[in-house]
């Protein structure tokens, strides 16, 4: 997401010694000074790895014990009336879904804001909506929702935010102010700039092409990867921090076993020399 390195929040479902979210997404994997002065230690890529591989089997197994992310009952109109005030949360309806109505079958022909569309067919008779809540009280979350997608183009939060909701939960009660919750297909990841999934991502494009990712786009090569459930490469994305949101999404949205994440698509946005991600939901 665009506008510096946004956070991931704090689930209130976690357990002390469990996973969290309450982390900084600006991560390395080493160490490095905190804004307090301290050094913190930093998830290495092994550690990240597994973290996408527990995550992984918490959504396909639900008689594994250790998950605290429960169903999610926010809805947006408990969202907007217990923690926004007036005018803070702006809602826009488009006038066409904003992949400019185009089926775009050809992946290597796609662009990535706002024509993005991955070679997918989305559904254009819309509504098609857009939420901006900008800064307010230490949150940021601004994006598109359609039918069977969410668009995340920009979440922060600061170290002094008073809202404590985790953004999975916000991102479900803005989609179901639409739409039901079993049509979500797709979630996008636009203008990637937290460090430790720019990490990863350099990492796997390294590892496949042997360049980095915007180095195929100033080359005018296809830039798109696609990692299935599985693999350790989807592992590796599902373990980032924003992995961690899209987790957490659909473990709070759907019946452990229901549904799960089956593919990580990466692609780089030649317009801003960063990456989208692409989480795909069956």
């Amino acid at each position: 997401m665009s506008q510096g390195h946004p956070t991931v929040e704090s689930d209130g479902e976690e357990q002390p010694g469990s996973e969290s979210e309450s982390d900084n997404m600006e991560s390395e994997s080493s160490l490095k000074e905190s804004q307090y002065g301290s050094l913190e230690v930093c998830p290495t890529y092994d550690e990240i790895q597994e973290a996408g591989a527990q995550r992984r089997r918490w959504i396909a197994d639900p008689g594994l014990p250790g998950c605290y992310i429960s169903h999610s009952m926010l809805t947006f109109h408990d969202f907007a009336a217990r923690y926004v005030s007036d005018n803070a949360l702006a809602l826009s309806s488009l006038p066409r879904d904003p992949v400019s109505l185009e089926v775009m079958l050809d992946p290597n022909e796609v662009l990535l804001e706002p024509d993005t569309i991955f070679g997918i067919d989305f559904d254009r008779s819309g509504p098609y909506q857009c939420f901006y809540l900008d800064a307010y009280k230490g949150i940021t979350w601004t994006g598109y929702t359609g039918p069977g997608v969410i668009w995340l183009k920009n979440i922060w939060k600061n170290d002094n935010a008073t809202i404590s909701l985790p953004f999975s939960q916000i991102t479900q009660a803005f989609y179901e102010r639409d739409f039901a919750i079993n049509t979500l297909n797709h979630v996008f990841m636009t203008v990637v700039v937290n460090e430790e999934t720019l990490g990863v991502v350099e990492k796997l494009y390294l590892d496949n092409f042997g360049r980095l990712g915007i180095q195929l786009v100033e080359e005018s090569e296809c830039s798109m990867m696609a990692w299935t459930c599985g693999t350790p490469q989807f592992d590796a994305l599902l373990g980032t921090r924003l992995g961690k949101l899209a987790a957490y999404l659909v473990l709070g949205a759907f019946p452990r076993g229901s549904r799960r994440i089956v593919q990580v698509v990466v692609q780089y946005d030649w317009t801003t020399e960063f990456p989208t991600l692409r989480f795909d939901i069956g």
